[in-house]
């Protein structure tokens, strides 16, 4: 995990952008974010190291996209450094315990979403990008959200959400919710995808077919180490242990 936020600026900022995706493969572990008003890409928490081609697309407010992309190579120092962190700062979200970051409202900044399971939404923290965030904005998801991961889903340029739900009174199907980010914070109706026979748990993203668009990974607590996806469950234990806190980047 890195300390602080490189950032890499292109050679002049974008044009007549309203949004901006930056994307990486699959096997990159960290949190991607663009301002489309400078161009600025912000590379947080990067891991494993290695290298890797990332992908900025700025959008018009017409649909029009263009891309271009960078290297980004991570590196591992010999020994970690220790890592100190100040006093907690506590911002109100409800009763959930999982929370996804993404920039939710396309300012660059990173954002907070928090699933409440009594009251079956997710809760949207907007940041500021100096440690604060305002007041959380509910949106109603499926029956008991346990999980929550950031994605974008219609590959629109904006990020979405998907909600993992457990299902709860007397064991009904669990279910994923997916909501689409308008880009400014809000996110539309909730659609619910059941998983009959099955509560779900933890729930991830991935391109599991190679077909370059996202999909969806779901723990199901009923088949004991099962992994639910496209209709199909493959018994794996999935356990990745970090045994550094310190990464180097350098971006080329």
């Amino acid at each position: 995990m890195i300390a602080t936020r490189p950032a890499t600026a292109p050679d002049a900022a974008p044009s007549n952008a309203t949004s901006v995706n930056v994307s990486s493969s699959t096997n990159f572990n960290g949190l991607l974010g663009g301002n489309p008003a400078t161009g600025e890409v912000r590379v947080t928490d990067v891991h494993p190291e290695g290298t890797y081609t990332v992908t900025v697309r700025a959008f018009s407010a017409g649909g029009q996209s263009a891309s271009r992309t960078f290297t980004l190579t991570v590196t591992t120092p010999p020994t970690c450094n220790p890592v100190t962190l100040a006093a907690p700062t506590n911002f109100v979200a409800g009763t959930g315990i999982p929370v996804a970051v993404g920039d939710f409202n396309g300012d660059g900044e990173q954002d907070l979403a928090v699933t409440n399971s009594p009251s079956n939404s997710v809760a949207i923290l907007l940041g500021d990008g100096g440690g604060n965030f305002g007041a959380a904005t509910n949106f109603v998801v499926g029956t008991g959200p346990v999980s929550v991961a950031v994605g974008d889903f219609n590959e629109d340029g904006k990020e979405d959400l998907a909600a993992g739900n457990f299902g709860f009174t007397s064991f009904p199907p669990g279910s994923v919710s997916i909501l689409l980010g308008n880009g400014d914070g809000s996110f539309g109706s909730p659609t619910n995808f059941s998983i009959p026979g099955a509560d779900v748990g933890a729930i991830t993203i991935g391109d599991f077919n190679g077909d370059g668009h996202r999909d969806i990974a779901a723990l199901s607590n009923v088949f004991e180490e099962g992994v639910t996806y496209s209709g199909a469950t493959a018994l794996a234990d999935f356990w990745w242990v970090r045994l550094c806190t310190s990464e180097a980047v350098r971006i080329t």
